[in-house]
């Protein structure tokens, strides 16, 4: 299902979401400079990570049961945080609705890579994963990214939601910065929310 397809099934635009700022900046003074090194905080990559996912925007390939959710986002890197970085590579992946990976199919469930248009911006349709059990508590709701842009360094990180009440007692995700911990907005039955990410040159 292409994003025409989903917003006019959806009745819901995309715009007016809110900005959500995760840039975590320090002064850097090697390689030649003072300038500025910004990234969006690290996080594990997990055991479920499959390399070679399929370019594509809807993740949710067999149409399967869940809630709708949208999220976007700019990718930005550069020496003075916050350059549009074009061509960036955000490959994301996630647990279905009963929190369930999909480590082996060929529809690569729930995966995906984007490339990041010219003005640094990404977009992808999927539904709010679900939570599973690690060791005896549940893991909150999260996205995982694997993000590439030349001449920067990678980002493996996860983003988490609003309002999780698993994410205080969870190992990482109480780690997480402010940015990573999106709002979401409901409209028609489905949630929207932005992720703004941001590399490290390297």
């Amino acid at each position: 299902m292409d994003r025409k397809t989903f917003i006019r099934t959806t009745s819901i635009g995309i715009a007016g979401l809110p900005f959500a700022t995760l840039i975590s900046c320090k002064s850097n003074s090697g390689n030649g400079g003072d300038h500025i090194h910004c990234q969006t905080g690290e996080d594990i990559l997990g055991p479920f990570y499959r390399a070679e996912a399929p370019f594509r925007e809807a993740l949710n390939v067999l149409s399967e049961e869940g809630t709708p959710i949208v999220i976007q986002g700019s990718v930005m890197g550069g020496a003075e945080c916050g350059t549009p970085l074009l061509q960036a590579i955000v490959d994301v992946w996630q647990a279905d609705d009963e929190g369930e990976y999909d480590t082996e199919s060929s529809d690569f469930k729930y995966r995906g890579r984007l490339q990041t248009n010219d003005d640094g911006d990404y977009e992808f349709m999927s539904i709010l994963p679900g939570r599973y059990l690690n060791g005896n508590q549940l893991r909150p709701r999260h996205i995982h990214f694997l993000v590439k842009a030349e001449d920067h360094l990678d980002l493996v990180t996860q983003l988490y939601f609003e309002g999780d009440e698993y994410i205080e007692s969870d190992p990482w995700a109480s780690e997480a910065e402010s940015g990573r911990i999106i709002a979401l907005n409901e409209e028609e039955d489905v949630l929207t929310g932005r992720f703004d990410i941001n590399l490290q040159l390297r």
